[in-house]
């Protein structure tokens, strides 16, 4: 290259400072925040960025799936035949592929975090045959591609799986149903199923860890890639299905006037009772033919619900106006579950608050169902419901239909990070929860466990805290739920409603359908606030530290009042204090945890009341404090 040196020189200068100063302006980005190698390399690599944006090289592998599945109800044996086309678009050679199968986790001899009914051990998924774009694979002979441990099938591929190609796989396999362990799926009554994490299904090779090879242990949940599914469920006589994706074939299957109040359910802003009590005692709902065809595009995960005397309620809402798009809204629930009654108008409510308030963001499937089974489990576009008390069908109605909007539509990892969907399918519906059923306040519960239960002991860990190998039960089930929940809470008041929620929104725009990490959502909101808020995020999230806020001095000349408040745990928490009057009237200052923005452990308040103060109270029953005896202050006249 010929030209002036000097130039040369300058430019190279000027490239370097540039290059220095980008380097500068992301060490200020995550300066506060304990930031892993793994993540490091991805910024490095520019799949992630430090301002929160799926980076420019950023990718994810797809995986589409073609199942028929059969039921047999007398058995409890699910078969099926699958056909997978996984799309390698990652610029990794992968030279091999590691298949979940899920089921194994009642396999004899493998490890479980939970206790099941020993009746339902058994020898695992049984793969009949295994084939690779066509070539047969040996799945037991000593020079078998194929090892097996815990629910983990890996397999070592012949010919390597370059970058920008695809690989197809075949499978035929089955496994047996448990009657008596019922963790989020399994057999309600003899003719009662709910088909959750059954199929053999590609695991995430992503672009942070690579495989993802974590064993199910039936206590943790889930980390799945996206992909089209195109399923049909085949099962008895007068079976009715329900699932992910929708229904293609309702006139095959449905006689003229059940076909005709589905069609109707459709559109129909009123529920309509599709199946009641009564149509099951006369029959003659079904054809003959019950090859159930469903289609779901883009989702995570895919699960089903049968039963032959369950009722179906149906109806309709639209979520987007300027679209005229409506979900649909379906219920499945045995006669003898009172409380299910109301489940399709707790759905319809939970569906248009999701859709207008909060996030504010249009349910983006085309149905929900609410499948009466055991307890609570999410699904794209199904959730599992067992219950029969209204007040906890309400919660767990809404945080399950919550979750299709994290981990389903915003794929976060469920196995490594659950507090971040908990978290928020626990935050997000709960002023609603209260609007249906005022006599529990979750809210006041979730502040009441922390102050009482966890807070500042030896169990309270930081909510970032690997959780792969910690029990979700016990002290994990508190920090993914009600710890998390606080924490967006007093982060939802530090910035106002419409600020969050335009941060949320932010981040359901750049990471739907896509993977994304914690950090990625720290950094969101950053980018959206203006405001580096490791602040907030590090003590809150990263550091073992409580809520304990004291009043330590309080000085009174005439009707003007200096407060010295300490924070004794380190944690921001909102200032609320009561000045109450000697004849019962209350006056109140309040502050968000702004107040300890700069990382002080005193702050001064004053206040000039409008009468004499008799006695002052610090908090209320939002704000979470491990100990309240230093929280009331009685004054001297």
């Amino acid at each position: 290259m010929k030209g002036n040196p000097f130039s040369l020189l300058l430019l190279i200068a000027i490239c370097t400072s540039l290059q220095i100063q980008s380097q500068n302006d992301t060490c200020q980005k995550k300066r506060n925040l304990y930031i892993p190698l793994e993540m490091q390399k991805a910024f490095e690599k520019g799949t992630r960025s430090v301002d929160g944006k799926p980076g420019t090289s950023y990718w994810q592998n797809k995986t589409d799936y073609i199942i028929n599945v059969e039921l047999e109800p007398v058995i409890r044996k699910i078969s099926g035949k699958e056909t997978i086309t996984y799309f390698n678009n990652s610029p990794d050679t992968l030279r091999k592929l590691v298949i979940m199968l899920y089921p194994d986790y009642l396999k004899k001899e493998n490890a479980r975090n939970v206790e099941v009914d020993s009746s339902d051990l058994n020898d695992g998924v049984f793969i009949e045959n295994l084939n690779i774009n066509g070539k047969a694979v040996d799945t037991k002979g000593k020079n078998s591609p194929v090892i097996r441990h815990g629910t983990l099938l890996e397999l070592k591929l012949t010919d390597a799986l370059l970058p920008e190609s695809s690989i197809m796989l075949s499978i035929s396999w089955n496994f047996t149903l448990p009657k008596f362990t019922q963790i989020r799926i399994g057999m309600y009554d003899s003719t009662s199923f709910f088909a959750g994490y059954w199929y053999p299904k590609i695991s995430v090779y992503d672009d942070v860890y690579g495989w993802d090879k974590f064993s199910y242990d039936g206590d943790h949940e889930f980390y799945n890639d996206y992909g089209n599914y195109d399923v049909a469920v085949s099962v008895p006589e007068s079976f009715i299905v329900w699932a992910t994706g929708t229904l293609q074939n309702p006139k095959d299957l449905l006689t003229d006037n059940y076909y005709k109040k589905y069609m109707k359910s459709l559109t129909s802003d009123e529920i309509i009772n599709i199946i009641t009590s009564e149509d099951i005692k006369k029959g003659g709902i079904t054809f003959n033919k019950n090859v159930w065809k469903f289609k779901a595009e883009n989702v995570t995960d895919f699960a089903f619900g049968t039963s032959d005397h369950y009722l179906w309620d149906a109806g309709s809402i639209v979520v987007d106006n300027k679209t005229n798009r409506r979900v649909v809204i379906n219920t499945a629930y045995k006669k003898e579950s009172k409380a299910f009654v109301e489940v399709a108008d707790i759905a319809k409510k939970t569906i248009k608050f999701l859709s207008d308030e909060l996030p504010g963001f249009p349910y983006p499937y085309t149905q929900i169902t609410a499948f009466n089974g055991t307890y609570g489990m999410e699904f794209p576009m199904i959730v599992n419901d067992g219950s029969d008390d209204r007040s906890f069908d309400i919660f767990v109605t809404t945080h399950e239909i919550t979750h299709q909007y994290f981990p389903f539509y915003v794929g976060t990892n469920e196995t490594k990070n659950p507090w971040l969907d908990e978290g928020l399918a626990t935050f997000l519906p709960i002023n609603l929860q209260y609007e249906l059923d005022t006599t529990t306040d979750n809210k006041v519960k979730s502040t009441k466990a922390y102050s009482k239960r966890f807070g500042g002991k030896n169990i309270d860990i930081p909510i970032i805290s690997l959780t792969e190998y910690t029990p979700v039960g016990g002290v994990m089930g508190y920090i993914m739920y009600s710890k998390s929940e606080i924490a967006l809470r007093m982060l939802n008041n530090i910035l106002g409603d419409e600020l969050f929620k335009k941060a949320l929104q932010e981040f359901i725009n750049r990471w739907h359908g896509k993977h994304p990490t914690p950090y990625d959502f720290f950094f969101t909101f950053n980018d959206i606030v203006k405001e580096d808020l490791g602040w907030f995020w590090k003590p809150w999230y990263f550091e073992y530290a409580y809520p304990d806020l004291a009043i330590k001095s309080v000085i009174a000349e005439e009707n003007n009042y200096r407060l010295v408040i300490e924070n004794k745990g380190n944690l921001p928490v909102p200032v609320y204090l009561t000045f109450i009057s000697a004849s019962g009237e209350n006056e109140i200052f309040s502050e968000t945890a702004r107040a300890w923005e700069t990382g002080k452990c005193e702050i001064v308040i004053e206040k000039k009341c409008k009468t004499t103060i008799s006695k002052i109270i610090l908090g209320n029953s939002l704000i979470p404090d491990v100990n309240e005896v230093d929280n009331v202050y009685i004054c001297k006249f």
